[in-house]
């Protein structure tokens, strides 16, 4: 039997609706409603600690969710976690010039 914690934490999982977040200033791209969504989805993965894999056809805008998502999370830490949350991310040399530039826009 599993506690109702856990069928809460389930449920709303499931709904897609545990948190709205905005998306940051700095973003001065106008996201489709679908990237919104991929956006929403990994905020909310973040919020219960989850991972998750973003994916689908190529050249529907996962690169601006990404950025739009790292970009929040940067806002909403402080700078004694920056050192940290850096050292999850990878360099340059693995992820390639793409990455390397959108950490000049965050």
């Amino acid at each position: 039997m599993l506690s109702r914690s856990l069928r809460n934490f389930i449920s709303t999982i499931k709904q897609g609706n545990a948190s709205t977040s905005e998306i940051p200033e700095s973003i001065i791209a106008r996201p489709r409603d679908y990237q919104l969504d991929g956006f929403q989805w990994m905020c909310n993965l973040a919020h219960y600690n989850l991972g998750g894999i973003l994916a689908d056809e190529m050249g529907l805008g996962k690169t601006l969710q990404a950025i739009m998502f790292l970009a929040s999370v940067m806002m909403s830490v402080t700078p004694l976690h920056i050192g940290s949350l850096s050292s999850r991310l990878p360099p340059c040399s693995i992820t390639g010039n793409r990455s390397c530039a959108s950490s000049h826009q965050l």
